[in-house]
């Protein structure tokens, strides 16, 4: 009977511990995608990020990476680094949403290299090939003939066509 109490006892306490990481981590997403929808970051968001357990739980309510929410912070910030790191932990949360590869082609494209800018971009593109963001970083690319690429756009060629004459 007392095994019984104790292991309910620690059911419940690791419980409630859930539970109030799980809450920490719904008001921070709130603030992210107040912020992300709005388009205007603010500093008061990232002071959270100290503070908050980022790694439970790794996906936000829209399966983004918190990860890469928050990395997008420290790249509007100045520190590519912390930024990179963030996004390279996010890649194993979730490989499928090219979210990470996205921010990472921005994140290179303001630094200015173009060949890890280009292998992003390609594999943002191919993964999800109907992104116009994934498409307008790779049609951007210097130096690359995209030519091959156009067709697997469908609908969409004649507009990136046009952008690309610009």
């Amino acid at each position: 009977m007392r095994i019984i109490k104790f292991f309910l006892i620690v059911l419940s306490a690791v419980s409630i511990y859930i539970h109030y990481l799980n809450n920490e981590s719904s008001e921070l997403q709130y603030l992210l995608y107040t912020d992300m929808s709005s388009g205007n970051y603010q500093e008061s968001s990232s002071e959270r990020f100290s503070f908050t357990n980022l790694d439970f739980p790794n996906l936000s309510l829209s399966v983004i990476p918190v990860k890469s929410i928050v990395a997008r912070y420290y790249f509007l910030g100045g520190q590519f680094n912390k930024a990179l790191e963030y996004l390279e932990d996010s890649d194993r949360v979730n490989p499928y949403l090219m979210f990470s590869e996205s921010l990472r082609s921005e994140v290179y494209q303001y630094l200015g290299i173009e060949d890890s800018l280009g292998f992003y971009a390609k594999k943002a593109f191919t993964g999800i090939p109907n992104n116009d963001k994934h498409f307008l970083f790779l049609i951007y690319e210097p130096k690359v003939n995209h030519s091959h690429l156009i067709p697997s756009c469908h609908q969409k060629s004649k507009f990136y066509l046009s952008l690309k004459s610009l």
